[in-house]
């Protein structure tokens, strides 16, 4: 039987669909191989972005002000342009 191939986001999209209706999430989340903690942030980000949030998400620090997502960062900057102009 030859092995299954697979890529992460497409493995993270089936762990958030099954995630919605597993009765044991803790089982769910040693079956991916992931712990618990990932496996509730990662439910949250499908829950709340659907599948576009089950991408990498990178995070920057920034100085005195600890880390923000690239998420946040983009969102700052558009508001930025669009108060600005200049953009």
């Amino acid at each position: 039987m030859p092995w299954r191939k697979s890529e992460p986001m497409e493995e993270r999209i089936e762990f958030g669909l099954k995630a919605l209706r597993s009765e044991n999430f803790r089982a769910l989340c040693r079956e991916y191989g992931i712990t618990a903690r990932t496996g509730y942030k990662w439910r949250e980000r499908f829950l709340r972005c659907g599948i576009a949030g089950m991408g990498e998400v990178i995070f920057l620090r920034k100085r005195g002000q600890g880390f923000s997502s690239l998420f946040q960062l983009l969102g700052r900057m558009k508001v930025f342009s669009n108060s600005s102009g200049d953009w």
